[in-house]
């Protein structure tokens, strides 16, 4: 074999050597991919704070401008993700236990971190106010004081945190002043029952005389519940607060503090880019409503 020969050959060889390490890359990267799309399904819990999260009895499933926000991400995250509706007490056990990796709208409170990695950004911000039955609303501002003075019964949600000026304001009947997780031992004025839906029917039927609830999520109650012309709220806002989308430490899915922090990432990129807005606006124009 002359020596033009051995170097073709040569070449011949290297360039076939080529090829293999060419196609075993290329199906690494395809079974790559192949175990991205494979990827586990993520379960979402929601508990209800309609128009941002609830369950929709048309549909049978849950809806919302945060199940927008929170599907949207997690596309881009190529994760399928599972939503599902409980009363926040079920929803909080069921993150105690790790039976899901995250839930939607649960505020900061420092006994909830051993069980939550919470993000900095919020979901939605909320702001607080009192609401009335419009034939019984005083000519007040419709703060705490003016609550205490009236002595009035005040319908919360069992397990919500809401603002620690709430708590000074009404603290427990042992005196303590701030948010304790499960204890119902409430001030004498407080009334707690499962959802907010419950609270606005009491109103409208005279066994509550004011609720502390988040305006828009409570403006949308009182128009799914028919009770528009017999229920209002005072203008004073009690306090706002930021509501962001914590994920479960307890929960077995793979690399979730990893993933969480992707999401927090894509999260404030969407409300940089105008996406967030874009996603809020489109849904409340679907359902002809306001904020």
């Amino acid at each position: 074999m002359t020596r033009n020969n051995q170097r073709m050959l040569a070449i011949l060889v290297l360039l076939i050597l080529l090829f293999v390490i060419s196609c075993q890359a290329l199906s690494a990267n395809q079974e790559l991919t192949g175990q991205a799309q494979e990827q586990p399904e993520l379960l979402v819990l929601s508990h209800p704070f309609p128009p941002w999260q609830f369950f929709n009895e048309q549909t049978g499933q849950v809806d919302g401008i945060n199940v927008d926000v929170v599907k949207y991400i997690f596309a881009k995250m190529n994760i399928p993700v599972r939503f599902v509706e409980l009363p926040w007490t079920s929803a909080w056990n069921t993150i105690k236990k790790g039976q899901a990796e995250a839930i939607m709208s649960a505020s900061r409170k420092t006994p909830r971190k051993r069980y939550l990695w919470y993000p900095e950004q919020d979901l939605w911000v909320s702001e607080y106010v009192f609401f009335v039955k419009k034939s019984k609303k005083w000519p007040l501002q419709g703060n705490y004081a003016e609550m205490q003075k009236l002595g009035v019964k005040i319908g919360i949600v069992n397990g919500y945190s809401y603002h620690k000026g709430f708590w000074a304001a009404f603290p427990y009947q042992s005196g303590e002043a701030s948010y304790i997780p499960d204890n119902r031992d409430y001030h004498h004025q407080l009334y707690g029952v499962r959802t907010p839906e419950l609270l606005f029917k009491m109103i409208a039927f005279d066994r509550m005389d004011v609720v502390i609830n988040d305006k828009s999520v409570g403006l949308y109650l009182i128009d799914s519940l028919g009770l528009r012309e017999s229920v209002g709220h005072y203008d004073h806002i009690l306090f706002s607060k930021g509501y962001p989308m914590p994920f479960a430490k307890m929960s077995k899915y793979p690399e979730l503090k990893k993933i969480a922090g992707r999401f927090e990432q894509l999260l404030a990129e969407s409300k940089g880019d105008g996406s967030y807005q874009r996603l809020v606006d489109n849904w409340l124009q679907r359902h002809g409503l306001m904020l």
